[in-house]
Formats: C-alpha cells, sequence, structure tokens
C-alpha cells in the first residue's frame, strides 16, 4: 500500500516566483522517501472557499 503527501501551498503561495521555489528543500528530501507525492495546483490569490472546493475536488479525482 502506498502512502501519499499532498502539497499545498499558502494563502498567496505559487509552485513558483521567479527563480524561487514554494517548495524548495522539501522536495527533495521527500523524494527520498516511500511517499507517493503530489501537488496541490493552487490558485493562490482566490477566496478560501473556491481554494478549498477546489481542493476538495482534487482529493476526489484522486
Amino acid at each position: 500500500m502506498n502512502r501519499h503527501l499532498l502539497l499545498v501551498p499558502g494563502f498567496g503561495g505559487f509552485d513558483a516566483l521567479g527563480t524561487m521555489r514554494y517548495y524548495e528543500g522539501v522536495t527533495r528530501v521527500l523524494e527520498r522517501t516511500p511517499l507517493v507525492l503530489h501537488y496541490f495546483p493552487n490558485l493562490p490569490t482566490a477566496s478560501v472557499r473556491t481554494r478549498a472546493e477546489q481542493l476538495l475536488s482534487f482529493l476526489a479525482e484522486r
């Protein structure tokens, strides 16, 4: 059985902003674990309600 980990950037969080990576360092460490990593494609400026609805949909698809 695989164990999954979903990374969700916080409010205003982007996967990358210029050369800055949101999960810099974290991803490298987690890739060495047996976890299956997932990245939520967040809308960083959407309302909390919208982001929560999208997260629920993202999880339901998986």
